[in-house]
This record gives C-alpha cells, sequence and structure tokens, in this order.
C-alpha cells in the first residue's frame, strides 16, 4: 500500500481528524479508474487504544460511526515490550489487569451505544507488528486511532506507531486529533 504524497503532506499536517480511504486501481495505468478497496468503510471497526488522550477523542466518532451498522467492532490495546522491558512479571501482570478493565468498561459503553458485536484484544508484543497482525486476521475495513499515543511529544503531530499503521496496513484509517 502506498500512500501519496499529498495524503502524507495533510496527514502530518492537519489538526483535525483524518480520514484515509484506501482505493484499487481498476485498469493498470489509468489512476482515474479507481474504487473503494472495501465495499463498505464501516463494516469492521477495529480501535486501537492506548488510554491516551488522543485515544480517547476517537470515541466520539465511533459512537457516531455505529449508526452505519457495523457488523462488529475490535477494541485493542497492546503492552508494547519496548516501554516494559525493565518491568518485572508482577508488574506486567498488574497492567494487564488494570488495563483488562479499561477494555471491558470501554466495551460496556460502545454496548450501551448500541453495538452488537464488540471483542476486546489484549496482547504483549511491539505494538506494530502486534496491530498489523491483527489487522491481518481481522481484516478490519476501518482502523480507528489517535494521531499520538502516551509516548508522543508536544510537537509530534503523528505518533511512530500510527504512521506505521497508515502506512502499512491494508484498511481504510480514521486518525483522530
Amino acid at each position: 500500500m502506498t500512500l501519496g504524497s499529498q495524503t502524507d503532506f495533510v496527514l502530518h499536517h492537519t489538526a483535525v481528524p483524518l480520514l484515509i480511504l484506501r482505493l484499487s486501481i481498476l485498469r493498470a495505468g489509468d489512476p482515474r479508474t479507481c474504487t473503494l478497496k472495501t465495499d463498505t468503510v464501516f463494516e469492521r471497526i477495529l480501535y486501537l487504544t492506548d488510554f491516551s488522550e488522543d485515544a480517547a477523542k476517537c470515541i466520539p466518532f465511533i459512537g457516531w460511526i455505529n449508526a452505519a451498522k457495523p457488523k462488529s467492532l475490535i477494541i485493542m490495546h497492546v503492552q508494547d515490550t519496548r516501554r516494559l522491558w525493565s518491568s518485572t512479571q508482577e508488574e506486567i501482570a498488574a497492567f494487564n489487569e488494570k488495563d483488562a478493565g479499561r477494555l471491558a468498561e470501554l466495551k460496556e459503553h460502545f454496548a450501551a451505544s448500541g453495538y452488537v458485536r464488540i471483542i476486546t484484544e489484549l496482547v504483549t508484543g511491539n505494538a506494530i507488528n502486534e496491530i498489523l497482525s491483527v489487522a491481518e486476521t481481522f481484516q478490519p475495513t476501518l482502523i480507528v486511532m489517535g494521531a499520538t499515543g502516551r509516548t508522543g511529544t508536544i510537537n509530534a503531530l503523528l505518533g511512530g506507531v500510527s504512521e506505521a499503521v497508515v502506512h502499512k496496513s491494508k484498511a481504510h484509517v480514521l486518525v483522530v486529533r
């Protein structure tokens, strides 16, 4: 999947949410003959959360998307091993327990807003690899995520995980700022 230079520029410079739609070329050599990569944009939603402020900004958008009657919503959090390298097994277990509770609260919230099929996914590993792996299995039609996470700097307009997911995933992506 390639991201056009104009899309990449807007992605890095906009201060508002941005929906990136993936297109397929229907006829080789003629970029004017395109179609959406999926039949529907809002069929299977993958919401990535690290419980940061930017991730929380996605919640109203996911509520709004429910009007399109998606078939499923998966809420995913990754315990990123790059941040946990100095943590003990007991500390990691405590993080997992806390974050499993947070995922359960999000699931309840979205169930109350009308989502029918909600799956929560808590995994440990490299965030980028784990997200792309779940995306490959789940095959979301839309990935919803914040622009920067807990480790984002104040001047960063796009976090490293967000950057990688936008560039490497096959799904449409909604980046919320």
